[in-house]
């Protein structure tokens, strides 16, 4: 298994886990747009990690680099269901706190939807503290 920074070739792969992984999804529409995850890979304040198995994308952690404010928000960890208890997300978590190390932002925050109670289980493993329970507000804009 390879972790690595996303790649455009891996564009279609992300944008299919992205959207259609009920446990990440957070509005009805669809949030990920091919455009939207392009330009993600391809912005140097985003950070797409991904890891890899038989050039198949088996997890990602998709976050925002607020390098001048020095924090980092992750809204997105995925790890396939068939590859789920094997330390993918521990080797994904590492690989992004050495970016956060590396570019010096030291605090991020993340999201976790309310009821999903196996990511918030893992989190706690890594001590990672519950902060408060928010609501997620959407808006297309005319």
């Amino acid at each position: 298994m390879i972790i690595r920074g996303a790649r455009l070739k891996d564009l279609n792969q992300i944008y299919s886990m992205l959207n259609s992984n009920k446990e990440v999804n957070i509005t009805k529409n669809k949030v990920y747009s091919k455009h939207f995850v392009k330009n993600t890979i391809q912005d140097p304040n985003s950070c797409l990690i991904v890891a890899e198995e038989n050039k198949k994308i088996i997890g990602l952690l998709a976050a925002a680099l607020w390098k001048k404010h020095g924090i980092s928000y992750w809204d997105t960890v995925i790890v396939d269901k068939s590859f789920r208890g094997k330390g993918i997300f521990t080797k994904i978590y590492n690989y992004y706190l050495r970016i956060l190390r590396k570019n010096k932002i030291p605090y991020f925050w993340g999201l976790v939807k309310y009821n999903n109670y196996k990511a918030q289980k893992i989190l706690r493993k890594f001590n990672i503290k519950k902060q408060g329970l928010c609501y997620f507000y959407d808006k297309e804009v005319d």
